[in-house]
């Protein structure tokens, strides 16, 4: 599968953007290594966000199915960085998003966070 990478004006800047990014960094993965990461390191901040805009219960599907390890090593552009047990690793910021569309949404059995009107 290509990738492409989205930088500057058009990486996601809306209110949902640390979601869109979370998405599109385990579709990278999935897209680049042909199956889905075990782990994914963000930016605490980033999932503080995600508690507060996901259902508990979509957050539990999510957490059991890939551990969310928190990261601020990269405070200026945040992190997304997902991996598997193998040493493969996807680095948003660095690959960009995938061209291709790839369901992460229906493997991590969730949908897309409620984070109210624009």
């Amino acid at each position: 599968m290509k990738l492409q990478k989205v930088m500057g004006d058009t990486m996601p800047n809306g209110v949902d953007r640390n979601f869109v990014r979370f998405i599109g960094c385990l579709s990278g993965f999935r897209a680049k290594f042909n199956k889905w990461p075990t782990k994914i390191r963000l930016d605490p901040s980033f999932i503080t966000e995600f508690k507060e805009v996901m259902t508990t219960e979509d957050y539990q599907k999510m957490t059991k199915k890939i551990s969310i390890i928190p990261d601020n090593s990269n405070p200026w552009d945040g992190l997304y960085i997902a991996e598997d047990d193998e040493g493969n690793t996807y680095d948003l910021i660095k690959y960009g998003h995938p061209s291709d569309d790839v369901d992460a949404l229906g493997w991590l059995g969730i949908k897309w966070p409620d984070y109210g009107p624009d």
